[in-house]
């Protein structure tokens, strides 16, 4: 298959490979200190001990992507949390034409994801890196 038609496939209103990148997230290594650190830039996190941060930095995944890589796509089942903690998301719909229709840039310190969290419903928006961005991300169950 194509790289453009998988593309298309895969992210359907988009309008190929040049809108949204297939580039996958790479893991990122902290110390615990460091994640704690990260953590409590996150405004829903900042009043937490340093011990709660230190537990949850621990119980995150910690991801890094690239400027254009989609994070979270229209109505995919997942319900994972995510905190922004470096970098600028869009959060984003596509119409069935390709339009893009954007709810909102959110920047480090901001998270996102909660509605699935809370809802148990498909995602209803994409996320997409706006920048080079650190994201740790936690289960529904662990949120």
């Amino acid at each position: 298959m194509r790289t453009e038609a998988l593309a298309v496939a895969l992210f359907p209103g988009h309008g190929g490979v040049d809108s949204v990148s297939l580039c996958r997230p790479s893991e990122v290594v902290l110390s615990k200190p460091e994640r704690a650190s990260r953590l409590k830039q996150v405004r829903l996190l900042a009043q937490l001990s340093q011990p709660a941060l230190e537990s949850i930095g621990e119980a995150c995944l910690w991801r890094e992507f690239s400027a254009g890589t989609q994070i979270l796509d229209y109505q995919e089942p997942s319900t994972d949390v995510y905190f922004l903690v470096h970098g600028r998301v869009r959060v984003i719909i596509y119409s069935h034409d390709g339009t893009a229709v954007v709810f909102t840039d959110l920047a480090g310190g901001s998270v996102f994801g909660e509605i699935a969290a809370v809802d148990r419903k498909p995602r209803s928006a994409s996320v997409e890196a706006v920048e080079a961005c650190t994201v740790a991300s936690l289960t529904s169950e662990q949120f």
